[in-house]
Order: structure tokens, then C-alpha cells, then sequence
């Protein structure tokens, strides 16, 4: 006999890291301190409302200084993220990381710039 487990088919939100990813904000969070910081931007990308949110001690960080490491430096959500899609969104995100490690090489001349860490 199967047993259902109604908790497994629910929608949730999805985190995932982003190594070496460089980047300010265009909105601020309000830091432990009270204090706001530019760290947050929020986009629509295939067909999902990502928020990406830079962790507060890189936003002002020197890519250059973390040249060869491999820095958790992002955190990108997606909201409602059913079971069934989760594998598809994954693949969003990779993608999405691919594009700013465009940008970054482009720009900065960072090599190992942009990369979505595994859970």
C-alpha cells in the first residue's frame, strides 16, 4: 500500500548559492545593524520571478581579490517552486549563471566568475 505524503507535492521556494558572483543591488535590505545596503535585484527570467541577493560583505568586495577561490558570494531565490518543476528551474539557474560568467569575463576578465552551487 502507498502512502501519500500530501507535504511532497507542495510548492516551495528554491535557494541556491552563486560562487563568485560580484554584483551590488538595485534595492536595499535592512542589514542586522539597521542599517540598509543595496543587495537585492529582482527579475522576471524565463517565466519566473527570481530575487538575487548579494551577500552584504560583497558588494563592495574586489573581484580580483578572490581571483582562484571559489567564493559563496549570492544567494538567488525562486518563489513557488512546485516538485515537478524544481529540475527545470535548476537548469534555469545554471543558465542563468552562465550568462553573468559572460558578463563577468567580458567585463572584469574573471574566469571563474558566476557558477550555481549544488545542494
Amino acid at each position: 500500500m502507498a502512502i501519500s505524503l500530501p507535504y511532497a507535492s507542495m510548492a516551495a521556494d528554491l535557494h541556491r548559492l552563486l560562487l563568485n558572483c560580484f554584483i551590488g543591488g538595485e534595492t536595499d535590505t535592512v542589514q542586522p545593524d539597521g542599517s540598509p545596503i543595496k543587495n537585492k535585484i529582482e527579475l522576471s527570467f524565463g517565466g519566473r520571478d527570481i530575487t538575487i541577493i548579494q551577500s552584504p560583505e560583497f558588494v563592495s568586495a574586489k573581484p580580483r581579490e578572490h581571483r582562484g577561490s571559489a567564493v559563496e558570494t549570492t544567494t538567488v531565490v525562486v518563489r513557488n517552486v512546485e516538485v515537478e518543476d524544481r529540475e527545470k528551474v535548476l537548469h534555469l539557474l545554471r543558465g542563468l549563471a552562465r550568462g553573468l560568467a559572460r558578463v563577468f569575463r567580458q567585463l572584469l576578465g574573471l574566469v571563474e566568475a558566476c557558477s550555481v552551487l549544488a545542494a
